[in-house]
């Protein structure tokens, strides 16, 4: 078989196959050649989805007639000049392979002009053969139009979707490019219809809250060369979609598994599986420490510390995640369709007092048990769950519950970051009644508020678990008679070598038999009818596979993970449900709890804690706002 080289036609049609895979590959490659050009402002063209006509237009520096021509070679760029500049890249482009590619599957116009030239020059290019140089009046810029995109290539061209799916490929790129480019004005119509135009804003902080909707909480964070900055939306109008989490590399959009993990990991258990919260991160390092130069259309990098920076962003975002309280609810139909983008979700934060953490909870341990001893015969017997979790008297648990979760979330804080906007607290509320036997009704201020008694419940109870599981043990119940539970020959192994942690959740466990266990103790506030359903959620959360090769480091890693699911089961596990009938006093205690409770505003499993309906929405439902 004999080695052939390719001609430059053939070369660029498989290079075209790397960097241009539809509409918008075009116009990520362009809009980032403009950004580079100095373009303070770039509008983007479509019809019929890209398949017709794709048109950018920047106002940048433009192009002498020389180095226009010189932008049709392959790897021909003014980014770079040695490899050595491939270490300290600040610009977006610098391959030098989007132009030629582009060309060599379409037919191209490019009409550019520099402020110092008193004439602009045209270029027109047919699959990849210059047909047209010529000198044209021009603005100051560059317009470069793509029609016919893969004609050429047939196979190619039918992998482009419908007009209207590959419109809104590139409506989301334009928008997560938007984020990091705020000092340019940038505007997108399709077949004639406007979809998208942003003025320019001072930061990115400031673009993202324009184009934000609910309530956000401002990311600033920095640690070892690495800041992180932007915006996260209330974990309750999290979207099933993955368009609304965006992440920047110095200003570059990108596509990085563990940074998105590192997000989601920073809402701290408080979202539901697959789903996404709204967040924009923006990370700024030296470019020396990231390789952007790994994927052909720039959607991946490379960091030469992974953990370290997966580590800075999940911190930033728990630190922002933190404040988080009340979601508010525009509409009867928001919490249908908040998911979808349709409707305008806002959040409020009631004022929390994180110096004082701790104080309402033992004046709420205190005095539980009159409370529901007195409705005892109405409401809960005194074996509920909730009754068990605040009777005993002042045991360890009782007296320090109110202070472990806050002692966890305030190790790493200063005083100002401690310090959220005012609004009500909880207990401020005015407590109206129980709902559905679910819900507690209240008001403040004109608004109705809706409280879900278990996910505030379930709230509680995880930050008491998930800080004892980090270093503080819970008090633990002497059982009257130990209670014998079969878990399996593994589940015997693994809660004896996991002792540790039955140890600081306040369970005694001996082995009874090849396959049994005995039961001698509890923390307060699981029944023995509870026992079984607990340990063998310890048993499936705390081991790790024996025939997995991990490393120490990961192991700590997967079990952190798994103890913080653990968590959240055994919270569920304890609070109160559906059903359960509370006293008003108990409901005025529960209220006053999440007061210091960081993450009051959310489950951990991503439901809200309490939603607000103001005046004008309620009216709307009666028709009295007409």
């Amino acid at each position: 078989m004999k080695v052939r080289v390719l001609p430059d036609s053939v070369v660029n049609t498989i290079a075209a196959g790397e960097v241009v895979e539809r509409p918008a590959s075009v116009v990520r490659e362009m809009c980032d050649n403009a950004l580079d050009a100095g373009a303070s402002e770039i509008e983007v063209f479509l019809e019929q989805g890209g398949r017709s006509l794709i048109r950018i237009v920047d106002d940048g520096c433009g192009m002498e007639r020389d180095d226009a021509l010189l932008a049709l070679e392959r790897h021909a760029t003014s980014k770079i000049s040695s490899a050595d500049d491939l270490t300290d890249l600040t610009t977006r482009g610098f391959r030098g392979e989007a132009i030629p590619s582009i060309a060599a599957v379409s037919r191209l116009e490019i009409t550019t002009r520099t402020k110092d030239s008193p004439i602009g020059t045209h270029l027109g290019v047919d699959a990849g053969v210059l047909r047209v140089v010529k000198e044209v009046p021009a603005p100051v810029g560059t317009t470069v139009s793509v029609r016919g995109l893969f004609f050429n290539t047939p196979v190619r061209r039918r992998f482009i979707r419908s007009p209207a799916v590959e419109e809104q490929r590139v409506l989301g790129w334009l928008l997560r490019f938007a984020y990091g480019v705020p000092g340019v004005r940038l505007r997108f119509v399709s077949d004639g219809r406007e979809l998208l135009s942003l003025p320019t804003h001072v930061d990115c902080l400031e673009r993202a809250r324009y184009l934000l909707k609910g309530d956000l909480k401002a990311i600033e964070y920095q640690m070892d060369g690495i800041s992180v900055r932007g915006l996260v939306g209330h974990p309750g109008t999290a979207a099933a979609s993955a368009e609304s989490c965006v992440a920047l590399v110095n200003g570059r959009p990108v596509s990085d598994r563990g940074i998105f993990r590192a997000i989601r990991e920073g809402f701290q258990n408080t979202l539901k599986d697959r789903e996404v919260p709204i967040a924009v991160v923006l990370i700024e390092m030296e470019p020396a420490s990231v390789d952007v130069n790994v994927h052909p259309q720039k959607a991946e990098v490379r960091f030469a510390a992974p953990q370290r920076v997966w580590g800075v962003v999940r911190e930033g975002v728990a630190r922002a995640v933190t404040g988080f309280g009340m979601v508010s609810a525009p509409s009867y139909n928001s919490f249908l369709s908040r998911r979808s983008g349709d409707v305008e979700v806002t959040v409020h934060t009631p004022q929390v007092s994180y110096e004082s953490a701790g104080s309402g909870q033992s004046n709420l341990v205190a005095s539980m048990p009159q409370m529901l001893g007195a409705a005892a015969d109405k409401t809960w017997s005194l074996r509920s769950p909730m009754a068990q979790l605040f009777e005993g008297g002042p045991s360890r648990m009782a007296i320090e519950s109110g202070n472990l979760a806050q002692q966890i979330f305030d190790e790493q804080r200063t005083f100002d970051e401690k310090r959220v906007e005012a609004g009500p607290r909880f207990s401020e509320l005015r407590y109206i009644g129980q709902a559905m036997r679910c819900y507690l009704l209240c008001e403040h201020g004109g608004s109705l508020y809706v409280v879900d008694m278990h996910a505030a419940h379930e709230r509680i109870n995880y930050n008491t678990i998930r800080a004892a599981l980090r270093g503080r043990p819970i008090g633990s119940q002497q059982l009257l008679f130990p209670e014998v539970i079969t878990v399996g020959a593994l589940g015997v192994r693994r809660l004896i070598e996991h002792q540790n942690i039955l140890d600081k959740l306040g369970c005694a466990v001996e082995q009874f038999g090849p396959e049994d266990v005995a039961v001698r103790a509890l923390p307060p506030f699981i029944s023995p009818a509870q026992a079984r359903a607990v340990l063998l959620d310890i048993v499936e959360y705390c081991g790790v596979d024996d025939d997995r090769e991990v490393s120490a480091g990961a192991v700590d890693a997967i079990l952190g993970e798994r103890l913080d699911r653990l968590a959240a089961r055994m919270a569920c596990h304890a609070s109160i449900r559906g059903g359960d009938e509370l006293s008003r006093e108990a409901a005025l205690a529960l209220l006053s709890a999440l007061d210091d409770e960081p993450f009051a505003g959310a489950c951990p499993h991503g439901r809200p804690v309490i939603a607000r309906f103001g005046k004008r929405e309620v009216e709307a439902w009666f028709g009295r706002d007409r």
